[in-house]
């Protein structure tokens, strides 16, 4: 290798068929110094298929901050040339590369990402839900009481929504969907671009009822049909202000408005006290002693000429 400046690449890889991984992926994995995976062995696995023979580390969620610190080392002050990948798929969606690339790009260290397959395109193109627009919800929490609070946010959503999960969330997440939704039309790819694949539809209550008899364990990505609503599309919708957040911000509105109608009375009350004032003192203002002169003489009495008064005497 070259001195010359040190690189990080983002490379995306395959999410089931081998076959898929583009040729500027296998170069850019061929030419790097340093490979970075999730586990040793899923990368082995990646780089024995694809031929490729070149060191290979780990970057996982059991590793600290030390372990980002020490690659960015390596780019920064030894120009080593690494390439992050991913058990499948695109790195950073959901694994610890994340860190890896925020802290390369705060440091002003050159990244470049290889594209390539996504299971989220891959089953929003295959469920035929509208793409005009859509929402990845990526993970949702493990403990069901907070996944169907996500999930009553979610059904409010007039957007197509994906969704990812652990083979072994399936059944899950398909019953709390079940609870919150029942017969919203869903799909749900398996083993997406594996000869084996398979694809699902129907409503989640369907779907729930369908996979607890079926008992199957695999890879998937589930999508599911936006809210149906008659209410027009707004800059609200967009930004998926749901109702409840709506009705507390309408709440706080109000609140501010009190204050405001409370302090414009007060501030019209002082006003009209200091148009008081103003009138008492202008009523019962002296005259100005710089202006005119005083005399002895009743108002309103013109004093002689003094030239006047020395021609009588």
């Amino acid at each position: 290798m070259s001195e010359e400046k040190g690189k990080l690449y983002v490379v995306s890889t395959h999410i089931g068929n081998i076959r898929d991984v583009s040729k500027r992926a296998i170069d850019t994995l061929n030419y790097c110094d340093l490979v970075v995976a999730e586990e040793i062995k899923e990368g082995s696995i990646l780089l024995k298929n694809l031929q490729i023979n070149r060191k290979i580390e780990t970057l996982n969620e059991h590793d600290g901050t030390d372990k980002v610190d020490y690659y960015i080392d390596l780019i920064k002050y030894n120009n080593k040339q690494i390439a992050l990948v991913s058990d499948c798929g695109t790195p950073v969606f959901a694994d610890p590369g994340y860190e890896l690339v925020k802290k390369a790009i705060a440091l002003d260290i050159d990244v470049e990402v290889v594209p390539g397959p996504t299971s989220i395109m891959t089953a929003l193109v295959r469920s035929q839900f509208s793409l005009d627009q859509f929402l990845y919800g990526g993970f949702l929490s493990r403990k069901s009481g907070e996944r169907i609070a996500q999930l009553k946010q979610l059904a409010k959503e007039p957007r197509t929504v994906v969704l990812l999960e652990t083979p072994y969330r399936l059944l899950p997440l398909l019953e709390d969907m079940t609870t919150v939704m029942p017969d919203r039309n869903a799909y749900i790819g398996m083993n997406l671009t594996m000869p084996f694949e398979t694809h699902h539809y129907g409503s989640f209550q369907q779907l729930y009822e369908k996979f607890k008899e079926l008992r199957i364990k695999a890879e998937f990505v589930i999508c599911f049909e936006g809210t149906l609503t008659e209410q027009p599309y707004t800059a609200s919708t967009y930004n998926n202000v749901n109702e409840d957040n709506f009705n507390e911000r309408l709440d706080i509105l109000d609140e501010r408005l009190d204050i405001l109608d409370e302090r414009l009375y007060i501030l019209s009350e002082r006003l009209d006290s200091l148009s008081e004032i103003i009138v008492a003192e202008s009523n019962n203002k002296k005259p100005d002693t710089k202006k005119k002169t005083i005399t002895n003489e009743p108002p309103n009495v013109q004093q002689p000429d003094t030239a006047d008064a020395q021609d009588n005497d």
